[in-house]
């Protein structure tokens, strides 16, 4: 992806009452960047409930892959959200099962093409290394995470 197309917010250590308030929280740092449209959170939440964006990973952390539709999105952006405390996401294969996920990424993605090329460099990335997972969790501070996201989506 060419980072001078891609806005990255990062809230590291979010704390959040549950998984909609992390969307909630999420989806305002991708709205205030300019990235997407007031319909933005109502889309997500709504594709929330009907495909669930939890994701078991090998090793200690789950993640949460959200996003809503290119119609409203205004610029490609990522919001990535390191929540204090897990919060309880429906697993995508599974919708029957409650995961406890630590890291949410939240996509505006302009076009599909967008978002497929997203899920599969953070898949190859990032969620199927569970080392960086890891190291993501652990950052410190907002700018340590930005960084180090910006190094492997850009």
């Amino acid at each position: 992806m060419d980072q001078n197309h891609v806005k990255i917010f990062v809230a590291n250590q979010l704390e959040a009452i549950n998984s909609e308030d992390a969307l909630i929280k999420l989806a305002a740092l991708l709205e205030e960047g300019g990235c997407t449209k007031k319909s933005f959170l109502p889309a997500l939440l709504e594709r929330e409930k009907a495909f669930p964006t939890g994701l078991e990973l090998e090793g200690k952390y789950n993640v949460a892959l959200a996003h809503a539709d290119s119609e409203h999105v205004i610029s490609t952006g990522f919001a990535i959200g390191v929540l204090k405390n897990p919060a309880t996401f429906r697993n995508m294969g599974d919708p029957d099962q409650d995961l406890e996920v630590k890291i949410v990424f939240m996509m505006a993605a302009e076009n599909s093409k967008v978002v497929i090329s997203s899920i599969q460099k953070l898949t190859e990335d990032m969620f199927q290394k569970p080392d960086v997972i890891e190291k993501i969790a652990q950052m410190s501070t907002d700018m340590d995470l930005k960084t180090y996201i910006e190094n492997i989506i850009c």
